[in-house]
C-alpha cells in the first residue's frame, strides 16, 4: 500500500546549541524512541548525525548500499536548515547541498525501494525540493512533506510529533499525514511525486498552448527556426503548432513511465 513505512532514519544536521529544548536529538528521543516504545511499534528507527557534507553523502549512499534492509518503506526524516535564497540544505557547516545533488542521491535510493521511499522535513524552504528534480529521470521518491515558509523549532516539533504518534499507530504516512494536517496550525504540506510533475506539465502546457502566452510565440518561433536551419523547410504557425502539440503528448507519455517501478 502506498505510504506503508517500516523504517524511519532521522538525519541531523543543526548545531545543538540553536535549539536546546527543541533539538533533533530530543524530538528523536521524545517523538520518535519512546513512543515507538510505548506502542510496541515494528516499525525500526534511527538517529544519525551528519554535521558536513561527508558524512552526510556517507549516510545517503551507506542506506544506498543497504537498501535490501529498507524495501519495505522507508521514511527519511531530515532535521536541517534551509537555505534562505531556496537552493537546498545547508548544513551544520555551512555547506550547502544544493537541490539536485541530494536528488540525484535520493533517485538511487528509490529506484532500488521501488519507489517506497518518502520524506519528511522541518527544513525551511522544504518544498523547493523539487527544483532539482528532473522529469525525464525516474522519480527520486514517493512523496515528500515540507514547508514552503521558514519553520520555527516548536512548530516543527509539535507538528511533526502528532504525524509520528500517529504513524507508529497505523503504520501509513498518508494516514498519519491527515492527522498532523487536521491541526490549526498547517504548515506542512504533502505532495507526491507524480503530482508534482502533473502540475508542472500542466502549468507548462497552457503557457505554450494559450494564444496569450508569450512563451508560445516564442516556442512556435523557435521550432520554425530550427526547422528550417535543420532542412530548409520553412514550417508554417499551423505545422508548428501541430509539431508542438505532439512533442508535449510525448513528452507527457516518456515522463509517465519514470513514475511506474
Amino acid at each position: 500500500m502506498v505510504g506503508n513505512i517500516k523504517h524511519i532514519i532521522l538525519i541531523d544536521s543543526i548545531d545543538e546549541s540553536e535549539n536546546v529544548n527543541f533539538n533533533a536529538e530530543s524530538f528523536y528521543r521524545d517523538k520518535i524512541r519512546y513512543p515507538a516504545i510505548a506502542k510496541e511499534s515494528t516499525i525500526t528507527h534511527e538517529y544519525k548525525k551528519a554535521p558536513n557534507s561527508a558524512i552526510f553523502f556517507e549516510i545517503l549512499k551507506k542506506l544506498t548500499e543497504n537498501y535490501r534492509d529498507f524495501d519495505d518503506g522507508l521514511l527519511i526524516h531530515f532535521d536541517i536548515h534551509g537555505d534562505k535564497n531556496k537552493k537546498g540544505l545547508i548544513l551544520e557547516s555551512n555547506e550547502l547541498i544544493p537541490w539536485v545533488d541530494l536528488i540525484n542521491l535520493l533517485r538511487d535510493l528509490n529506484v532500488l525501494l521501488k519507489n517506497k521511499l518518502y520524506l519528511t522535513m522541518t527544513t525551511c524552504f522544504g518544498r523547493y525540493l523539487y527544483l532539482g528534480v528532473d522529469f525525464k529521470l525516474k522519480s527520486p521518491y514517493s512523496c515528500y512533506i515540507s514547508s514552503s515558509l521558514s519553520v520555527g523549532e516548536i512548530d516543527a516539533y509539535e507538528n511533526y510529533g502528532i504525524l509520528f504518534n500517529k504513524l507508529f499507530d497505523t503504520g501509513n504516512l498518508i494516514d498519519a499525514y491527515n492527522e498532523m494536517d487536521d491541526t490549526d496550525n498547517k504548515i506542512f504540506y504533502y505532495k507526491d511525486s507524480e503530482t508534482t510533475f502533473e502540475n508542472a506539465f500542466n502549468s507548462l502546457y497552457k503557457k505554450l498552448t494559450n494564444d496569450d502566452s508569450p512563451l508560445k510565440k516564442e516556442a512556435l518561433d523557435n521550432t520554425i527556426k530550427y526547422t528550417f536551419e535543420k532542412t530548409g523547410n520553412r514550417l508554417s504557425y499551423e505545422e508548428a503548432k501541430a509539431i508542438q502539440i505532439k512533442s508535449l503528448t510525448d513528452l507527457q507519455r516518456i515522463v509517465k513511465e519514470n513514475y511506474k517501478f
